[in-house]
């Protein structure tokens, strides 16, 4: 192979008749527009640019970045339609790059934050090893679980912690409209963070008493943030603990709101069991809140989201034939499947 031909091999030229390996090519190389996201998130271009179009000599010298750099960056989102260059080395917003400010509803900045942290990235350079030995790459590469890594990094912690309030708000509003909870006078929001969810399904049910229980670091922020709500906060307790021990007891209604999905079966039996040990009778519900892998070779956030989940935590989504026997093994049945306006479903399980 001469030396031209060993150059066009390596930068993947193609006929450009081919539009099967002109898309293949484009997914394979689909990384280098996932990073310079990544750059334009961390900078917060898209915030430099919600009043009209900037220059990259404006956008470098806000940012603190190499101007020539910056504009190559630019240029290659805009030829993916985040971004447009309107004149030479000018660029404006698109609809496409709007959520990326931190400022809307729905913004995706923490989402392409948290793709880009070390922690993320350097896991899915090592899948080869998941993928061999059925373990997290994560676990592997930085010698620590996940979630201990996040608590112990206080960058990645922030940026991880913003990722769930922004997504969960979306979601919150969606199972308010899903699920019927004006039966529910007690409800416990198992591993529920800062507590966005359980604090909008009571806003919207003023008769509800809540608890939010999480681990005890959670926990001390979390009651912080309820202060803030005395409306909510008189009627909401904050409990710290071990979901893996058990979780408060003696409550009509419990919630596990993308939690399952970060642990393998046995992990997620343990909470299951938990959950169930602590209802006080039959009359209790518990509610999985989760994405479900669909069957089809259509596309499905969810079949994203299960190999993200084993390669960082081992864990997984499932279909609802898996959720189902995960109930049955640890004292549930499952009694409907309810969806929602946003990607999520609402698995209702009874005691038995």
């Amino acid at each position: 192979m001469n030396e031209a031909s060993s150059s066009d091999c390596h930068h993947g030229f193609a006929d450009k008749s081919d539009d099967q390996v002109l898309a293949l090519r484009r997914l394979i190389v689909s990384y280098r527009v996932s990073q310079s996201l990544f750059v334009a998130a961390r900078l917060g271009i898209a915030d430099l640019l919600k009043e009209g179009e900037r220059s990259v000599e404006y956008l470098a010298l806000k940012t603190g970045a190499h101007g020539p750099s910056l504009y190559r960056i630019m240029r290659l989102l805009a030829s993916e339609g985040i971004f447009e260059e309107v004149s030479p080395e000018h660029f404006k917003l698109t609809p496409l790059a709007v959520p990326l400010r931190a400022d809307v509803d729905g913004s995706l900045r923490s989402r392409a934050l948290f793709e880009g942290e070390k922690c993320n990235w350097q896991s899915w350079g090592n899948i080869m090893h998941t993928v061999r030995t059925g373990q997290s790459a994560f676990n592997d590469e930085f010698k620590t679980v996940f979630f201990d890594y996040v608590k112990e990094n206080e960058t990645t912690a922030e940026i991880f912690d913003n990722l769930m309030a922004t997504q969960t708000m979306p979601w919150a509003k969606a199972v308010v409209e899903a699920y019927d909870f004006s039966n529910v006078k007690t409800l416990v929001d198992v591993a529920g963070g800062y507590g966005a969810l359980l604090t909008t399904i009571m806003s919207a049910h003023p008769s509800i008493q809540g608890t939010l229980f999480d681990m005890e670091h959670v926990i001390e922020s979390a009651k912080l943030k309820l202060k803030e709500m005395p409306e909510i906060g008189n009627r909401c307790q904050a409990v710290g603990g071990d979901m893996f021990k058990s979780v408060p007891a003696g409550c009509d209604c419990y919630m596990l709101k993308y939690i399952l999905h970060d642990w393998d079966d046995e992990h997620s039996k343990l909470i299951l069991r938990n959950c169930r040990e602590a209802m006080s009778n039959t009359e209790s519900r518990l509610l999985i809140i989760a994405l479900l892998i669909k069957p089809g070779n259509e596309y499905d956030w969810a079949k994203s989201v299960d190999v993200d989940m084993l390669v960082l935590t081992g864990g997984g989504e499932r279909t609802v034939e898996q959720h189902q026997a995960l109930l049955e093994s640890s004292g549930f049945r499952l009694s409907r499947v309810i969806s929602t306006k946003c990607d999520l479903s609402i698995l209702e399980a009874i005691p038995v």
